[in-house]
C-alpha cells in the first residue's frame, strides 16, 4: 500500500510520464487583401482544402486535450472574443454568428480565430510581429524584381544588345543618384541582399515562435504557420531538445518555398553561366583538366592582376587553371578576359596535349577523357541540290568540322565550300567551321564570327534560321522558296562569310592599318606593356600594339551615325566610298566590308551597277559598288 501511494503521488506531481509535443501546421494561408464572406464562393480558393484540413485536425486535438494553447501567424498579441479587426473580412462579433451553423468549418477566415470562436476557454496567442511582416513582404518582393532583372540581363547580353540595354535603363531609373556601370553585378547583389533579408526576417519572426512555444511547452502548443518557417523552426527546437511534430495537411502547396528554392537555384546557375569556357571542345569538363607544369604567376603578369584574375573565378574553378601549360610547349593552356560581366577563359594554346589533334575536336588530354566524343550532323533546311556526302568530303579537304550544341546547315557549308575553291588566294588562315550557339551578343543580324584564337569560323545556326523564317513570313510572304533562298539567303550568306574571310587574311595588324590611313582612317598607335596579353602565347595571339581613337574621316563612328539618316544614308555612303554603315564601326570592319565587297562583285558581277547595287543595299544593307577597285586591287582582287 505504502509503494501505491508514493507511486500515485509521483504520478500527481509529475504527470503520467507522456511527454509533451509542440505541434507545428504547415499552412497555405490566405492573403491578408483577399475577402471571404462568401462562404460557398471561397469553398473554390486554392487554400480551402488545406485550411479546412487544419482546422478539423486541430479541433480533434482540442477536443482530446492534446493541445491547449494555438501559436497563429499574421497577427500580433492575445486573440479575444471582443476583438473586432476585420482579417479577410471577418471579425471575431462576425464568426460569433456562425459558430453553431453547419458552414462554421467552411468559413475561410483566419484558423485560430475560428478556433477561439468554437472553444472560448481556449487560449489563442499570435506569435507574429506586424511590422516584421511588412518588412518581409517587401524582402519577397524585392527579390522577385531585382531577380527577374538579373536573369533578363544575363540571358540578353549574349542574345540581345537592344533588350539588354533597355533592361539596364529600367534597372538605372530604379536608382537615379546611382550610377550602374555593371547592371548584372549590381542586379545580382540587390537580389542575394534581398534573399538573405528575407531569410533574416523569416528567423526574426520565429524566435517569438520559439519563445512562446518553450514558456507554453506544458501546454503541447501547436503553431500554424507558412511551410517557409518550418526548417529554422525545426533546428531551433532541436537545438532545445523540445519535442515536435510537423503536419502537411491535405491541400498544402508549398508555392513560396518553391519559389524561393529554385531562385536559390537559379541564382546560383546564372552566377556560374557569366563564367564559361570559350574555344574548347563539346561537353568540356575542366573539373577533369589536368593541372601540371605550372608557370610561376610572376612569368604571366602582376600580383595586383593575379589577385585580380583569381577573385573573377574563386569558387568556380581552381585558380591554378590560368597557371596550365600540360604539355610544357611554354603556351599557357587557358587565356581569362571579360566581356562586360561575363568572366571567358579561352583556350589558348591549340593543342594542350601536343598530340596533333587540335582542342575543338580533342576529347582527350593525355590518358583522361574531358570531353564528349564528336557528332558533326548537317541539316538541309534551305532545300540545297548538293549531295551530303559530296560537300562533306569536299569541304574536309579544307576545313574541318566541328560543332557545339548545334547542327552544321548544308547550304552554309556549300557556299563556304565553294568560295574557298573560287578565291585560292589571298591565304586564309582557317581550320574550323564549328556551328555553335552564339557566346556574346554581336547583334540581331550577325551569324558568323571568325575566332583568331583557334582558327575557326564559327556560325549560328538557330540564330540564322530564326532570323530567316522571319524575313520569310514579313518581308517575303508568299515568295516561292527557292526564289527566297536564291535572292535572299545565299546573297546573305555569301557576304557573312566573305567578310569574315577578311578577318581570316595573312596580313598583319600593322600593314592593315597602315593601309587604311591611305582611305582616310586616322588613329593612336601605342605599345601593349601588359605582360598577360603578349607573354606565353601563340605568335597569332599577341596583342603588341593598341590602336585607339579611330575615326574615318576625322570622325568616330557615333558621330557618322548621327549625321545619317534614312534618307541620306545611301548618299553617304556613296560619297564616302563606304560598302555598308558597319564599315563605319572600325578600321577592321571597313576592311573587312571592303574585301567582301570586292568577292561579292566577282561572285556577282551585276552589283557593280548602280541601280543593282541600291537594290541590295535594300536587301542586305551593302552597298556593292561603293567599294573602290584600288582597294581590291592592292590586296589581289582585281575587277
Amino acid at each position: 500500500m505504502r509503494v501505491l501511494l508514493i507511486y500515485l503521488t509521483l504520478m500527481l506531481l509529475f504527470g503520467c510520464g507522456e511527454e509533451n509535443q509542440i505541434h507545428i501546421f504547415k499552412q497555405w494561408h490566405l492573403s491578408p487583401k483577399d475577402k471571404t464572406t462568401d462562404i460557398q464562393k471561397s469553398t473554390q480558393l486554392k487554400q480551402f482544402e488545406n485550411q479546412l484540413d487544419i482546422y478539423k485536425s486541430l479541433a480533434s486535438l482540442i477536443e482530446k486535450g492534446e493541445v491547449k494553447l494555438i501559436l497563429a501567424e499574421g497577427c500580433e498579441s492575445k486573440i479575444k472574443l471582443s476583438d473586432s479587426e476585420l482579417f479577410n473580412g471577418w471579425s471575431m462579433k462576425s464568426l460569433a454568428k456562425y459558430k453553431d451553423s453547419k458552414d462554421f468549418d467552411k468559413i475561410m477566415a483566419p484558423i485560430g480565430m475560428k478556433l477561439k470562436v468554437k472553444y472560448p476557454n481556449l487560449k489563442v496567442l499570435c506569435g507574429d510581429n506586424l511590422e516584421l511582416i511588412k518588412e518581409n513582404q517587401k524582402a519577397m518582393s524585392d527579390l522577385r524584381g531585382y531577380s527577374s532583372f538579373y536573369f533578363r540581363l544575363v540571358e540578353y547580353q549574349k542574345s540581345d544588345a537592344k533588350k539588354f540595354d533597355l533592361y539596364k535603363k529600367q534597372l538605372q531609373s530604379l536608382f537615379p543618384k546611382t550610377t550602374i556601370e555593371f547592371p548584372i553585378k549590381f542586379a545580382l547583389e540587390k537580389s542575394i541582399a534581398s534573399l538573405k533579408m528575407f531569410e533574416r526576417l523569416i528567423e526574426e519572426r520565429n524566435l517569438k515562435f520559439q519563445r512562446l512555444a518553450r514558456k507554453h511547452y506544458q501546454k503541447n502548443p501547436a503553431i500554424i504557420i507558412g511551410g517557409l518557417h518550418t526548417n529554422d523552426l525545426r533546428r531551433r527546437f532541436d537545438e532545445l531538445k523540445l519535442n515536435y511534430k510537423v503536419y502537411t495537411p491535405k491541400g498544402y502547396e508549398n508555392d513560396e518555398l518553391k519559389l524561393l528554392d529554385q531562385l536559390k537555384e537559379n541564382l546560383n546557375e546564372k552566377i556560374n553561366d557569366l563564367t564559361f569556357f570559350y574555344q574548347v571542345p563539346e561537353k568540356f569538363d575542366p573539373q577533369k583538366f589536368p593541372l601540371k607544369n605550372l608557370f610561376k604567376y610572376e612569368d604571366l603578369l602582376s600580383e595586383r592582376r593575379w589577385n585580380y584574375l583569381k577573385s573573377l573565378i574563386k569558387g568556380k574553378y581552381p585558380e591554378n587553371i590560368l597557371l596550365s601549360d600540360y604539355d610544357q610547349d611554354g603556351i599557357r593552356d587557358f587565356t581569362l578576359s571579360t566581356n562586360g560581366e561575363m568572366v571567358i577563359i579561352t583556350a589558348e594554346d591549340d593543342d594542350w596535349d601536343n598530340d596533333g589533334i587540335f582542342n575543338l575536336h580533342d576529347k582527350d588530354i593525355g590518358p583522361l577523357q574531358i570531353a564528349m566524343p564528336q557528332k558533326v550532323k548537317i541539316n538541309n533546311n534551305y532545300f540545297s541540290q548538293s549531295s551530303i556526302s559530296k560537300i562533306r568530303e569536299s569541304i574536309s579537304s579544307k576545313v574541318t568540322l566541328v560543332s557545339k550544341e548545334s547542327s552544321h546547315e548544308l547550304l552554309v557549308i556549300e557556299v563556304l565550300d565553294k568560295i574557298l575553291s573560287k578565291f585560292k588566294k589571298p591565304k586564309f588562315n582557317l581550320r574550323y567551321l564549328n556551328a555553335t550557339t552564339s557566346s556574346f551578343s554581336y547583334g540581331k543580324k550577325v551569324f558568323f564570327s571568325y575566332v583568331r584564337s583557334s582558327q575557326s569560323l564559327e556560325y549560328y545556326p538557330e540564330k540564322l534560321n530564326k532570323y530567316l523564317n522571319e524575313q520569310l513570313q514579313t518581308r517575303f510572304k508568299g515568295a516561292e522558296i527557292s526564289k527566297f533562298v536564291n535572292s535572299f539567303v545565299v546573297p546573305l550568306i555569301v557576304h557573312s562569310v566573305t567578310h569574315e574571310l577578311a578577318h581570316a587574311l595573312e596580313i598583319s595588324k600593322s600593314n592593315l592599318y597602315e593601309l587604311s590611313k591611305s582611305y582616310g582612317w586616322s588613329f593612336d598607335q601605342k605599345e601593349n606593356k601588359e605582360k598577360y596579353l603578349s607573354s606565353h602565347r601563340l605568335e597569332r595571339k599577341k596583342i603588341k600594339n593598341l590602336y585607339l581613337d579611330q575615326k574615318f574621316k576625322a570622325q568616330k563612328y557615333k558621330d557618322w551615325l548621327q549625321k545619317i539618316n534614312k534618307d541620306n544614308v545611301v548618299k553617304v555612303l556613296e560619297k564616302n566610298k563606304i560598302p555598308s554603315l558597319y564599315a563605319l564601326s572600325s578600321v577592321e570592319e571597313w576592311f573587312a566590308e571592303n574585301f567582301s565587297m570586292c568577292l561579292y562583285q566577282v561572285i556577282y558581277p551585276e552589283s557593280k551597277g548602280i541601280k543593282r547595287s541600291k537594290q541590295i543595299y535594300q536587301l542586305l544593307g551593302i552597298l556593292p559598288h561603293a567599294t573602290q577597285q584600288s582597294f581590291c586591287s592592292q590586296i589581289g582582287l582585281s575587277l
